[in-house]
């Protein structure tokens, strides 16, 4: 009886090992602020362009569009700025 429980302790203890390494893997931390930062350049990029092109042809929708691009810069940098005084 004490040697079952012994093994299903050590079975518990490798799962439960494994998944805190799975959770605080530095790695894949590093791999979502890479991805993260992509996007936020990509998407970003691609509003300032459209921004320009809407400009030549309809003032209502250039106008929106620079107002998602400066909500968006504007989000971007208050992350950045919170993620970095927690990190």
């Amino acid at each position: 009886m004490i040697l079952l429980f012994c093994l299903i302790v050590k079975v518990y203890q490798a799962k439960l090992k494994k998944a805190y390494i799975d959770e605080t893997d530095e790695r894949k931390k590093a791999v979502r602020l890479s991805a993260a930062r992509t996007n936020r350049i990509i998407i970003l990029s691609v509003l300032a362009l459209a921004f320009l092109i809407a400009s030549c042809f309809n003032k209502t929708v250039a106008l929106t569009l620079l107002a998602v691009l400066l909500f968006s810069c504007t989000v971007s940098i208050v992350s950045l700025l919170v993620y970095d005084r927690i990190m």
